[in-house]
């Protein structure tokens, strides 16, 4: 309750997702059966764009594919500048929906989303022309000191995961599994 004896509530996160169950749940409330005649914009999905416009797409069958999965999603950009002004064709590549259910079969226990999103998009870019897979395995992050930095792409070994199970269908793929340690940002060290 507010210092005015008002209640008061709020949500936390950082997901647009929030924005469009609030909505709903307003609508439901006031007995709105229909959809809302204000659209809810999805601004996750139009960062994600935004960002994603930002990335190397390059259509040269030697390049190098950076499987944008797992906490890489944050780290592609920075990853395909260090190729880039070496002239090396770069491709940063987002996990599908095709992925998902590609990759769903292969799991007989839970496993997250973005696990086998991982493992499918890693088969479909390995069944694609490519120099080579950037299979990059950050294992911690900056935190100046607040917390450990353990990434999400650890988990399972995720990155590993996918870069096995993609080899095994396609003997052929070339990933390299790189482990990256970004908690300290120093480039003089």
């Amino acid at each position: 309750q507010g210092s005015d004896g008002q209640k008061f509530s709020f949500t936390l996160g950082g997901c647009s997702a929030i924005n469009e169950l609030l909505a709903k749940a307003k609508d439901r409330k006031s007995g709105k059966t229909h959809v809302s005649a204000i659209p809810i914009r999805d601004s996750y999905r139009e960062i994600w764009q935004f960002i994603d416009a930002q990335h190397p797409k390059s259509e040269d069958a030697n390049r190098l594919v950076i499987p944008r999965s797992f906490v890489v999603s944050e780290w592609a950009y920075f990853l395909s500048q260090i190729f880039e002004p070496l002239g090396i064709p770069v491709y940063v590549d987002n996990v599908q929906e095709k992925d998902l259910r590609t990759a769903q079969p292969l799991f007989d226990i839970d496993s997250c989303a973005p696990h086998m999103g991982a493992v499918g998009q890693f088969s479909r870019i390995a069944s694609e022309p490519h120099g080579y897979i950037l299979a990059a395995q950050i294992e911690k992050l900056p935190t100046n000191g607040k917390s450990l930095g353990r990434s999400c792409s650890l988990n399972q070994g995720g990155i590993a995961v996918a870069r096995g199970l993609a080899q095994n269908q396609f003997a052929e793929a070339r990933i390299c599994l790189a482990n990256f340690d970004f908690s300290e940002l120093d480039a003089g060290k």
